[in-house]
């Protein structure tokens, strides 16, 4: 297994539809996908039942928040690469196999994690935008990262987010 991409989510019906299909129509098929729910309320389970037969794993019960949601996955996830894409990020087309052929052409599968832009749209989903990662000598003073375009090999992730924190949890 190449890819595990974990969606954590938490009523979220408005917007895991979108994630869901992003990744079920990547051509590259060598992936699993995990979802691990929050308890939702509001719908949003229907939704991933309605996809069901697509997600290697459902999980769907109360937890710490997301840091906490993103380690469940962790513990579940099989693939050589962790990808998190939130149920309100979407993959453009083609990313996987992209990424794959990268991760090909550099010949690098351990203590890496591959990364590109963030394309960002506003509510509307016109215009996005483009942010590209700052240098990564700048990871100690801000957040230079994206989780939604990164691909973080599976042994960097055997230290897990700190869920004491609500935010910067993996530093």
């Amino acid at each position: 297994m190449e890819f595990s991409i974990i969606t954590v989510c938490y009523n979220a019906i408005t917007t895991i539809e979108k994630t869901i299909l992003s990744v079920k129509n990547q051509s590259f098929e060598d992936y699993e996908h995990i979802i691990i729910d929050g308890g939702s309320t509001d719908g949003t389970l229907g939704v991933i039942d309605k996809y069901r037969d697509n997600f290697a794993v459902i999980i769907s019960e109360p937890d710490n928040g997301i840091y906490d949601a993103m380690n469940k996955g962790i513990s579940l996830s099989k693939g050589k690469f962790i990808a998190m894409l939130n149920a309100d990020d979407f993959y453009l087309d083609n990313v996987l196999e992209s990424v794959y052929l990268g991760i090909q052409r550099s010949g690098e599968s351990v203590g890496v994690i591959y990364y590109g832009n963030l394309v960002v749209f506003n509510e509307k989903k016109e215009d996005g935008y483009v942010v590209k990662p700052l240098p990564l000598s700048q990871l100690a003073n801000f957040m230079c990262l994206n989780h939604p375009t990164c691909f973080v090999s599976k042994d960097l992730y055997q230290m897990r987010y700190n869920i004491m924190y609500k935010s910067a949890a993996d530093q």
